[in-house]
């Protein structure tokens, strides 16, 4: 398996997109029509079988966010205090061919995540990734559950049946469930 990260001038970016709109539009009758900045493609055999959006939560406010009644810094996760922003990196958007490839897309990740000093993830999981990961052995703090009204409302509307699917906002340790998740993917030079 190889991964890249693709940003908005990659040569890939368009092809990355419209993958993760497919995967949304075959699930939930939606499609992502913004995505952030960095896009994390990875590959089998030289296809795209996965692909998510990374935020730096240094670098601006997360979309899960929207779905907090405090501040993500305010809360505490298993008597830890929540990291430093700099230390925290949010997935979204996140498509698979199948189920199966969730797998590389999460090694992936925390590759990525490991290598950009990053402690802690955040994403809003359907119930299916949530008791996928559960299987997986990576323990998940809830931190909300993830309601479309809690959006700002040009963001309404655009989501299919997502909502139908019991969203929350979870986060992890890379130190703790996610570190189950091998790298079994390569870096490609962008």
């Amino acid at each position: 398996m190889l991964y890249q990260l693709v940003t908005k001038q990659h040569q890939q970016r368009q092809t990355v997109e419209k993958f993760i709109c497919d995967r949304y539009w075959t699930s939930f009758h939606a499609c992502l029509l913004t995505l952030p900045e960095h896009l994390l493609a990875v590959y089998q055999d030289d296809e795209l079988i996965a692909a998510c959006g990374l935020q730096f939560a240094d670098e601006r406010q997360l979309f899960s966010e929207y779905y907090l009644s405090r501040p993500l810094e305010q809360h505490h996760l298993n008597g830890m205090r929540f990291p430093e922003r700099r230390n925290v990196v949010e997935i979204g958007s996140m498509a698979a061919r199948n189920g199966d490839d969730l797998h590389p897309l999460f090694a992936a990740v925390v590759e990525i995540a490991s290598q950009l000093n990053k402690t802690l993830v955040v994403f809003t999981a359907t119930r299916y990734l949530q008791r996928t990961l559960a299987r997986s052995g990576v323990t998940l703090m809830p931190l909300a559950d993830a309601q479309e009204s809690a959006l700002p409302l040009d963001l309404q509307g655009i989501w299919g049946d997502y909502y139908r699917h019991h969203p929350k906002v979870v986060c992890g340790w890379l130190a703790q469930g996610f570190g189950r998740f091998t790298a079994t993917t390569e870096a490609v030079a962008c």
